[in-house]
């Protein structure tokens, strides 16, 4: 079984885009840009907007942390489940 498949059955979020799992904070980054009946990953997310992830993750982060209605369910997020963490290349770890 392949680490993408692996990822999917693992995630409760598969991008819309491309398939790819992602973890709940990046499910709020989603909402936190009014994408309500869809869910993207961070990369695709990026690449709509014309950001880096990490710039992307930034600009989300801003406003989560901005609106105690986002910030409440980050926080209580267990980020250890993100999928991009064996890799390093995990941009929503941010905290207050």
């Amino acid at each position: 079984m392949s680490t993408h498949t692996t990822e999917l059955l693992l995630l409760p979020y598969a991008c819309d885009a491309c398939g790819e799992g992602f973890c709940e904070r990046v499910s709020l980054m989603n909402l936190s840009l009014g994408l309500t009946e869809q869910g993207f990953c961070l990369a695709c997310l990026s690449t709509e907007y014309g950001r880096t992830p990490e710039a992307m993750a930034a600009f989300c982060w801003d406003y989560v942390k901005a609106r105690d209605c986002f910030l409440d369910p980050w926080q209580k997020v267990d980020a250890s489940e993100c999928p991009k963490l064996f890799s390093q290349s995990c941009f929503c770890q941010h905290s207050v």
